[in-house]
C-alpha cells in the first residue's frame, strides 16, 4: 500500500493495485458468502446484504469485518488504477472525479460495516449505503469514459463499465434486495476484471507510455 501511495512511479505500484483488489474482493465475498451459509433460510429474493450483519444474523461481525476490510483493501487499488489510466488516457478530468467517487464509495462501504441496520444504527448505515451506492455509479461511469478515451486499453473495460454503472442505475430505480444483489455481483466482477488487467497488464503500461513519449519527442 506505502508503495502504491508514496511512490507512484515504482513499477511494482500499479501491479500491487491490482493484486489488492484480488484480495479485497476475496475478503469480502469469502465473509459474506460464509456469513449467508450460516443464516438459516437466507434467500437474495428476500434479504438484503445488510440482512447479514443485523442482529439477528449468527454471524454479523464476519459480515462486518468483510466491508470494512474490503473497502479499506480496496484504496490502493483505486489509486493503482488511477494512475495506471493516467498514463494511457486524455479523459484527466474524469480520472480525478473517477478517483474521488470511488473512494467516497469505498468509505461508505466500510462504514456499512462499522454501523449496522439495526435501529439504533438504521440511519448511518443507509445513509453510507447510499455513498457507496451513488459513488459506485459516479465512478463507474468515470473510469469507463476514461478508459473509453484511450486507444491503447482493450475496449471491453470501458464497455464493462457502463454496464455495471447501469446496474447502478437500475438499483436507485427498481431498489429490491434482488437487484442490490445484482449490483454487488455486478461490481465485484468489475473490481476482479480491472485487478487482473492491472496485475497482468499494469507494467505495460508504462512501456506504451515511454514510446508514445519518444515518438512526440520525434515529431
Amino acid at each position: 500500500m506505502v508503495i502504491i501511495l508514496v511512490q507512484p512511479r515504482n513499477p511494482l505500484a500499479v501491479r500491487l493495485g491490482g493484486m489488492l483488489a484480488l484480495v479485497a474482493m476475496g475478503i469480502g465475498v469469502s465473509f459474506i458468502m460464509v456469513a449467508m451459509a450460516f443464516y438459516p433460510g437466507f434467500d437474495i429474493r428476500i434479504y438484503s446484504a445488510s440482512q447479514l450483519g443485523s442482529i439477528e444474523s449468527p454471524l454479523p461481525l464476519l459480515f462486518d469485518a468483510g466491508l470494512i476490510l474490503a473497502g479499506i483493501i480496496a484504496v490502493p487499488f483505486f489509486q493503482a488504477l488511477f494512475l495506471a489510466l493516467g498514463r494511457v488516457s486524455t479523459a484527466k478530468k474524469s480520472l480525478v472525479w473517477a478517483r474521488f467517487f470511488s473512494f467516497a464509495a469505498c468509505a461508505g462501504l466500510s462504514l456499512c460495516g462499522v454501523f449496522s441496520m439495526d435501529i439504533p444504527t438504521r440511519i448511518p448505515h443507509f445513509i453510507f449505503a447510499g455513498i457507496f451506492f451513488l459513488g459506485g455509479l459516479l465512478f463507474c461511469v468515470c473510469f469507463g469514459k476514461a478508459m473509453h478515451d484511450s486507444k491503447r486499453l482493450p475496449r471491453f473495460l470501458a464497455w464493462t463499465s457502463f454496464a455495471v454503472a447501469g446496474f447502478f442505475a437500475l438499483l436507485f430505480a427498481i431498489p429490491t434486495e434482488l437487484v442490490e444483489w445484482l449490483v454487488f455481483f455486478a461490481i465485484v466482477s468489475w473490481v476482479v476484471e480491472n485487478g487482473l488487467f492491472l496485475t497482468i497488464k499494469g507494467n505495460s503500461l508504462d512501456e506504451e507510455r515511454i514510446k508514445q513519449n519518444r515518438v512526440d519527442l520525434n515529431r
